[in-house]
């Protein structure tokens, strides 16, 4: 499992949505981050750890390349979530490369005993991503439609 870092992701204003800045040391930390970024949106933890309750699921992804498969992972974590009203709350990324990522995700009832409800989320959008390396490792930016 990969926590967040220092400077694990950022947001930024975009028209009537909400960008994300993410960074990892590598690309599967970038890939958490990501995760991260998108539900700190949409809820807060009133916990310190991760509630017993959780519920293991796999995830996995696939795309044709880095930048769609970052979407197309988000976009699977979201559905997810919604169908199962739900929260990611720890990540393990059992693999990655260029066109699959597959992960464990431990997913908690959305409850208001455990988290505050933030900005929903409609959709991950590809306007602006950008996935890139660089000197301290991987840099994105993702926009979320909320």
């Amino acid at each position: 499992m990969i926590l967040v870092s220092e400077r694990a992701f950022e947001y930024f204003d975009h028209t009537a949505d909400v960008g994300a800045r993410i960074f990892g040391r590598t690309l599967e930390e970038l890939f958490v981050h990501a995760a991260q970024a998108m539900f700190t949106l949409i809820a807060r933890q009133k916990l310190r750890e991760a509630p017993a309750s959780a519920a293991m699921r796999e995830v996995t992804a696939r795309a044709a390349d880095p930048e769609l498969l970052l979407v197309g992972w988000l976009s699977e974590l979201l559905t997810l979530a919604e169908i199962e009203n739900s929260v990611a709350v720890r990540i393990s990324i059992q693999r990655l490369d260029t066109g699959t990522v597959s992960a464990m995700v431990a997913l908690a009832p959305f409850s208001g005993a455990l988290f505050e409800r933030g900005t929903p989320i409609k959709a991950v959008t590809y306007h602006g991503l950008k996935l890139f390396p660089t000197a301290a490792g991987w840099q994105a930016e993702v926009i979320f439609d909320v």
